[in-house]
């Protein structure tokens, strides 16, 4: 997804938070789910696929926290080019029109992306000092952008879809790989990230 789009997209959520708190607020106000989710690493080229769970407070109808826990598997995806990212976990805001019957809103969330495989490239290095070093918790930076649809089939039931950019923040990484190592350039990485699943209102 082009920065621009992602930067409208940004804005779209940003303006929505400036709704009044004073908005109808909806009986039922708390909400967790479970998901699949699949995202396209462009600096890889691969595809991940995994699951996870999600959890919503509504301030509002039209504004609420939304957080989001993903782990993926190494088996779904393009595999055995699928293993870079272990998990990701996120924490945001969505807001925008929630019906009886349908809801459509835009999200902005920061959060991390965990990638098991990531070492950190030394500005100084020698025969004695490798050049690349263990990364630590192997997390890195990421934003969480985009559009969610939902569907509420009844009062209690959520069906939920997700799409959007995440975008993952790069500095003087390196990833091994049999039977070698992708260096990565710093800087922000635009990703296609998608996922569909079902939630529970109480």
């Amino acid at each position: 997804m082009p920065i621009k789009q992602s930067l409208w997209l940004l804005a779209l959520g940003l303006f929505a938070i400036s709704l009044p708190l004073r908005a109808q607020t909806p009986s039922r106000r708390a909400e967790i789910g479970v998901h699949y989710s699949s995202i396209n690493l462009n600096v890889f080229d691969s595809t991940e696929g995994g699951g996870g769970i999600r959890f919503s407070y509504y301030l509002t109808n039209y504004l609420a926290v939304d957080a989001e826990g993903n782990i993926f598997d190494p088996r779904i995806g393009d595999y055995p080019t699928d293993d870079f990212l272990a998990a990701q976990g996120f924490v945001g805001v969505k807001a925008g029109i929630r019906r009886k019957r349908f809801g459509t809103f835009a999200k902005v969330r920061p959060g991390v992306a965990n990638f098991p495989v990531l070492r950190v490239n030394r500005r100084f290095c020698s025969s004695l000092l490798p050049c690349e070093t263990a990364g630590g918790s192997g997390n890195r930076f990421a934003l969480d952008t985009g559009a969610i649809f939902e569907a509420y089939p009844t009062s209690r039931v959520v069906v939920r879809f997700d799409v959007g950019d995440t975008m993952i923040r790069y500095d003087g990484d390196s990833f091994f790989r049999s039977p070698g190592i992708v260096r990565i350039s710093d800087g922000m990485s635009h990703n296609l990230q998608w996922g569909i699943g079902v939630g529970f209102r109480f």
